[in-house]
């Protein structure tokens, strides 16, 4: 009888189907999806209905967790080279579309005020409010 169980999390980079089949086969009982990767249900339901299908298919029962931290906000995939060079005491701008730092989801910023900390990188990086510039 076994007592122990192998919980795998499940993020951009092990999501595919092959990559879960391995996971399984590799002896995971639990898949966590970690939900603070993903911002559409529709991506979230394609790893359940794949999770579901493998599981299936191989005959192996699997359990499957969602951590619902949420997700979280993240600088946009787009910028160059991946990296972002930060100069203490220089100004930059925050958002969507043509910003020194562009994030992955329009936030209504309309409740931040001049002098707020607005803080990236899980916390590492912080910034001060100097002005804000709505469209």
């Amino acid at each position: 009888m076994q007592k122990t169980k192998i919980i795998a999390t499940i993020g951009p980079s092990s999501s595919s189907s092959r990559k879960l089949k391995k996971m399984l086969d590799a002896g995971m009982d639990i898949a966590r999806i970690n939900m603070s990767h993903y911002n559409k249900s529709e991506d979230v339901e394609k790893i359940v209905g794949n999770l579901r299908s493998i599981s299936k298919k191989n005959s192996k029962p699997l359990s499957i967790l969602v951590d619902i931290c949420g997700p979280k906000i993240r600088v946009k995939s787009t910028i160059s080279k991946g990296k972002i060079l930060i100069k203490k005491n220089k100004i930059y701008s925050l958002g969507f579309g043509k910003v020194n730092i562009p994030i992955n989801n329009r936030i209504d910023f309309s409740s931040v005020n001049i002098g707020d900390i607005i803080k990236i990188d899980d916390g590492k990086i912080k910034f001060s409010i100097i002005s804000r510039k709505y469209k």
